[in-house]
């Protein structure tokens, strides 16, 4: 994100005539794809091959003097060619000890950046202050999983830690890149790969630079980081390497690795960059560094309301990453849209879920939305309801046929059984309503009003909470709707 920000921003010169700014190279200005490729080439640059080759060299050469000649797995055996027998004395002693410092200054610049970037996070999440105390906590906490992890042995402990490693980051990696721009992430690994390569020699070129802050600053800094880490990292390669040839040693040293390194900035870097380009989001490239991060990931896996714009914007995304492909693009949702609905009388509630879809199009024609939602409601048969009347009206007939009517007597025979000899049938029904929608509907669908005017105009919608007095109230409102 930094590189892209300052490649965009392109070169600024101080009265001095020395450049001023951060930009990789000659910079992108105003150039919004330059700048991207050129960004994104800067920092494969510094994860890539670089890096690999650094602990490939250190690996290789400690693997071939202890495996095939037999020395020590120590850093100083593989300066035994320059210096003979004499890496057993003090000049051995001198090599492993600034082998030892080297790794002691990486792991406290990585336990650093780390505990920084874990406190940043910690804060923005829970609210955890940041400051020096939470990070010498967290650097304890770290250190002592890393020593419980180092005591049960390479087997029991480094294995099982380094594979719980590799799995979050995995999931992390796979989760980012299904939940952010997929098609554009994939297209761009391979457009950034290319932009390595080809501004690979004047990124490797250490003279005649103009780009004194990029090279001298973020170059010398991460070079002087693998560099101090070599010593560890590559002990490491060449033990679990035994038995392989050099040519196998390369390709899972040198080249793998480094095709997973771009990998890994082209899901994350690539998901930051579209987040300003496509989205407009800057908060996470206006951000401390320490928390960029944590703001592109809150934004990519954040709750975001759908609206019209956001169905639009999808759309247009999709149709630009199959540009020359299609000129038509359809998404559909299906959900279900939960409410609390209030009783007709009483003063109950309760929860009741709707069969809602929206449904966009965007073609050449412009953009297409439609809401559609199903409400279940109950009514009467009428033709039952006058069968019932009927039936009931022959059985007051025959039972009071040869009797005066009295009123009493007439309202204990409608509390018996031949009072309410037949009852109309009720039936469940679902009223489907489809809509067509304004694209600038604004930020929010109407459903919650949409399900209100249908159910006003049924009168009689399923209830989600009942008692006597909504019952009555349900029968009446039944009635009137035998009678409409």
């Amino acid at each position: 994100m930094s590189h892209f920000s300052t490649s965009l921003g392109g070169v600024s010169v101080g009265e001095d005539g020395v450049r001023t700014d951060w930009a990789p190279l000659g910079a992108a200005a105003g150039d919004q794809e330059a700048a991207i490729r050129l960004g994104m080439a800067a920092t494969i640059f510094h994860w890539g091959l670089h890096p690999w080759a650094i602990y490939a060299v250190v690996a290789l050469a400690l693997a071939l003097f202890s495996f095939n000649k037999g020395l020590p797995l120590t850093i100083r055996s593989a300066f035994y060619p320059i210096l003979g027998d004499r890496v057993w004395g003090w000049w051995g002693h001198v090599i492993d000890t600034l082998a030892v410092f080297a790794t002691l200054f990486g792991l406290a610049t990585s336990l650093g950046f780390g505990a920084t970037q874990a406190n940043a996070g910690l804060n923005h999440l829970f609210g955890i202050p940041i400051g020096n105390t939470t990070e010498v906590i967290l650097i304890s906490v770290i250190t002592a999983i890393a020593l419980i992890s180092v005591v049960r042995g390479l087997d029991g402990g480094v294995k099982i830690l380094s594979e719980i490693n590799m799995g979050l980051a995995f999931l992390l990696l796979a989760f980012t890149l299904i939940a952010g721009p997929t098609i554009a992430i994939m297209t761009g690994f391979a457009d950034y790969l290319a932009a390595y390569v080809q501004n690979l020699p004047a990124l490797s070129n250490p003279l005649g630079r103009e780009d004194v802050n990029f090279s001298q600053g973020w170059t010398s800094f991460y070079w002087a980081w693998w560099i101090s880490w070599s010593p560890f990292v590559g002990m490491f390669i060449a033990r679990v390497s035994r038995g392989r040839t050099v040519r196998e040693f390369v390709i899972c040293v040198l080249l793998i690795p480094s095709l997973v390194s771009v990998l890994w900035m082209s899901v994350f870097g690539g998901v930051a960059i579209q987040q300003v380009v496509q989205d407009g989001y800057t908060a996470a490239q206006d951000a401390d560094l320490p928390l960029q991060l944590f703001l592109m990931l809150e934004e990519t896996f954040g709750d975001h309301s759908v609206s019209a714009g956001s169905i639009e914007q999808l759309l247009r995304n999709f149709l630009q990453t199959h540009e020359g492909l299609s000129t038509r693009g359809f998404v559909q949702l299906d959900f279900e849209y939960s409410m609390r609905r209030a009783a007709l009388k009483s003063s109950y509630s309760g929860w009741k879920s709707y069969p809602v879809s929206i449904k966009g199009t965007l073609c050449e024609d412009g953009m297409r939305i439609e809401l559609s939602v199903e409400v279940p409601y109950s009514s009467t048969c009428p033709c039952s309801a006058a069968l019932s009347r009927q039936l009931i009206q022959e059985q007051f007939r025959k039972d009071f046929e040869e009797s005066k009517v009295d009123t009493d007597a007439v309202l204990e025979w409608l509390g018996t059984e031949e009072g309410i000899l037949a009852t109309p049938h009720s039936q469940r029904s679902i009223a489907q309503v489809r809509v067509l929608l304004d694209h600038n509907v604004g930020d929010a669908f109407p459903i919650t009003a949409l399900i209100d005017s249908i159910e006003g105009a049924l009168k009689t919608p399923v209830q989600t909470a009942v008692k006597r007095v909504d019952e009555q109230e349900f029968a009446l409102l039944n009635l009137s709707l035998i009678h409409i």
